[in-house]
């Protein structure tokens, strides 16, 4: 978690920075302003990478209070290479599944702004309703 700020100081944003891979990054912000800054001072700098919108592509669905992680470990599923649910440590994530190994693939961070115990889940929009039902019962 981290501020986004101009060179004076000013704030442009903040938000949560996720390690996919050696090259690649997903960034949280809450204004798509934080992401075309991103994009524009990668131009200026010279940078040889790929800034690019997934608002229309992924869907966060977040389980926030103190029976958040009971929850997700009963529908939660993470292969032996991941951390499970009751491992995750605070602003880490784990790409997993939701109903078992061949269910549908989610990134889970152990994330949120309500001062709680709680998780977000990232999927594709077509999942999203599979993965509220899954959690809500």
């Amino acid at each position: 978690y981290t501020a986004m700020c101009y060179q004076h100081g000013g704030m442009i944003d903040d938000g949560t920075l996720l390690r996919l891979g050696k090259d690649n990054f997903r960034w949280v912000g809450g204004d798509d302003l934080s992401g075309e800054w991103l994009r524009e001072t990668a131009t200026k700098l010279g940078l040889n990478v790929l800034v690019r919108s997934s608002t229309d592509q992924m869907h966060n669905i977040a389980v926030q209070g103190p029976k958040s992680r009971d929850i997700l470990k009963e529908v939660v599923w993470t292969s032996p290479v991941q951390p499970s649910i009751g491992e995750l440590e605070w602003f880490r994530f784990a790409i997993a599944r939701i109903g078992g190994g061949n269910g549908v693939p989610v990134v889970v961070s152990r994330t949120g702004y309500t001062g709680e115990l709680g998780y977000e889940i990232w999927c594709h929009p077509r999942d999203a309703e599979k993965v509220f039902d899954a959690v809500w019962e």
